[in-house]
């Protein structure tokens, strides 16, 4: 069964509506920040990068998707070994 499959048709159409607006948002946002969503590198990362492939607009080359759900806790784990390392280095 997929997603929302078990929901009634009405429901399921508010839920990716709404899902789509929260997308085109996103993408206003970055563009009002200055950046060329035709140009720049746009990755989006963890469980949002599903909702963003599935339910927004962009498939450029320029756009990537990261659906690990864990991989911004990887990132961050990630940078705080190296902070931890160098800070070490520093005091020891």
């Amino acid at each position: 069964m997929k997603d929302g499959e078990h929901l009634p048709k009405n429901y399921r159409e508010i839920i990716e509506k709404e899902l789509r607006a929260y997308c085109n948002k996103i993408y206003h946002y970055i563009r009002e920040l200055g950046y060329n969503m035709d140009l720049t590198p746009i990755i989006f990362v963890g469980g949002g990068a599903t909702v963003m492939k599935r339910f927004g607009q962009m498939q450029q080359r320029n756009v990537r998707y990261i659906e690990d759900i864990r991989a911004n806790a990887k990132g961050f784990d990630y940078l705080g070994k190296i902070y931890l390392e160098r800070t070490i280095r520093r005091v020891g």
